[in-house]
């Protein structure tokens, strides 16, 4: 029964670790570059339009384009329109983090907003995980009991 418990314990940190670590890749590239810089930027804008994603959004749900202005290490200002919609976009006025390209600072990203809705996803199952592992023990532990009693 504790052999079971320590597996248990251990795929759910193995999964959280490669959550954890599929996201610090994701976030350390943006086009295929390998070192991105962080800095602060502020929400300008918002364009909004609507995307045809071949059948994923079909009722052609219109999605919010931030736009950003950041200024890049050398002090110049940049201003970029992020790549990803959101139905949820940061309010114009608002401070962000962004990634960029210190080669080419228009290749430039909302860091971390987008990957909200994942990290919720992720913990939702990650908990979901646990709470069948749990459900699993009792109904073992119950089986065992009763064979044994």
């Amino acid at each position: 029964m504790l052999r079971l418990v320590l597996t248990a314990v251990f795929v759910v940190g193995v999964l959280a670790y490669l959550v954890t670590r599929a996201r610090q890749q994701a976030v350390s590239r943006v086009g295929g570059a390998r070192r991105m810089v962080r800095t602060t930027g502020t929400v300008m804008s918002l364009h909004t339009g609507i995307v045809d994603v071949r059948g994923f959004q079909p009722d052609q749900t219109p999605l919010d384009f931030p736009v950003v202005r950041f200024q890049d290490a050398s002090g110049t200002p940049v201003t970029f329109q992020s790549p990803r919609g959101w139905t949820r976009a940061p309010k114009v006025g608002r401070t962000v983090t962004v990634a960029y390209d210190p080669d080419d600072p228009q290749n430039a990203r909302l860091d971390g907003h987008e990957w909200r809705s994942f990290n919720v996803a992720a913990t939702i199952a990650l908990v979901l995980v646990v709470v069948i592992v749990v459900i699993g023990l009792a109904i073992a532990a119950f089986l065992y009991r009763l064979a044994h009693s």
